[in-house]
């Protein structure tokens, strides 16, 4: 069976750190989407973290202000905090559209307040990032593949 997933991203623009030295991330809606931070530290391979969201503000704040019960939350703030301080630049993308096809058959609207399908668009952007081996630069530069900072599944060996 063959299934096309179609994420439409779009820049929303870049992260920086505040005067009380905390993430600030630029204005997004309270909804669904997906969202990717792609990091840029001068290293020639960017770092990637893809992620789901049923309130995107919501889980944005919690990057931002993150619990001791929230390891994820806490590993990407120290992350972005660690690369904006050395100088890097990440910009948030974000994606509150997507579709799905089977087979031949014609794209529908994959319908993202759903967490299962919000699921399925956000996994088959990671392996889209797992395999990419010409994501060409913007201004025309040599194939990107960027480093995966998600987690690995249960058995999985870490990505690099």
């Amino acid at each position: 069976m063959a299934v096309t997933i179609d994420v439409i991203w779009e820049p929303v623009g870049t992260v920086h750190v505040d005067t009380k030295g905390r993430l600030q991330f630029p204005v997004v809606a309270n909804c669904p989407a997906l969202y990717r931070f792609w990091i840029e530290t001068g290293d020639e391979r960017p770092l990637v973290y893809l992620g789901e969201a049923s309130d995107l503000r919501r889980r944005l704040q919690w990057y931002r202000t993150p619990g001791s019960r929230q390891p994820t939350n806490v590993r990407m703030n120290t992350v972005l905090l660690e690369a904006l301080g050395a100088g890097g630049q990440v910009t948030l993308w974000v994606a509150t559209a997507a579709s799905v096809a089977f087979g031949t058959g014609r794209p529908a609207g994959l319908d993202l307040t759903r967490k299962s399908k919000r699921l399925a668009a956000e996994q088959a952007a990671i392996v889209e990032a797992l395999l990419a081996e010409d994501l060409a630069d913007t201004d025309g530069g040599p194939p990107l593949r960027p480093r995966l900072l998600n987690r690995p599944g249960v058995g999985e060996t870490p990505y690099t």
